[in-house]
């Protein structure tokens, strides 16, 4: 299992990956568990469905850190709809 410092040097990777791919720039490469994933703007739902999670799981891990883990999570309130 990665460290925190590993996670967020993923984020940044991802996080840059997804916005050339946003900007229109063309296609990124992001490595994700030792493989090379390809992202153009038709994949880029699952590129920030990684952003997502990796997020999460930096949140977790510096919860754990700080000791600050609950076991609650916040949910979502949509109003409206």
């Amino acid at each position: 299992m990665a460290d925190l410092a590993q996670y967020q040097a993923w984020l940044t990777e991802a996080e840059s990956a997804l916005h050339t791919v946003m900007t229109g720039s063309g296609v990124a490469e992001v490595w994700r568990e030792g493989r090379r994933v390809v992202y153009t703007k038709r994949n880029a739902s699952d590129l920030q469905a990684y952003v997502t999670w990796l997020r999460g799981e930096i949140a977790r891990l510096t919860e754990q850190e700080n000791g600050t883990v609950s076991g609650r999570r916040s949910i979502g309130v949509v109003f409206g709809g």
